[in-house]
């Protein structure tokens, strides 16, 4: 059953910790064609905000590719695979 008093996407999250590498997926348009790109980045704790009238978490990742602190939303993280 879903708890509706959680932010949503906090479950997504439950077994980061500070410094585990991560991924996170977007679609792009490039010269007419559809590509997904794939980004990395360290996981440096989350953030807990209200979107409408429902509080959802973000992650704060720094971005491997920028070197930039970002904010991506927690069900779109995934561990890496490091191996």
């Amino acid at each position: 059953m879903i708890d509706i008093n959680k932010p949503f996407g906090l479950s997504a999250v439950v077994g980061f910790k500070k410094g585990d590498l991560l991924c996170w997926h977007e679609w792009l348009l490039h010269e007419g064609k559809l590509q997904k790109k794939t980004y990395f980045g360290v996981y440096m704790g989350g953030i807990s905000e209200f979107y409408g009238m429902r509080e959802v978490f973000y992650g704060h990742v720094l971005c491997s590719e920028t070197g930039d602190k970002i904010k991506v939303l927690a069900v779109r993280l995934k561990k890496a695979n490091t191996n």
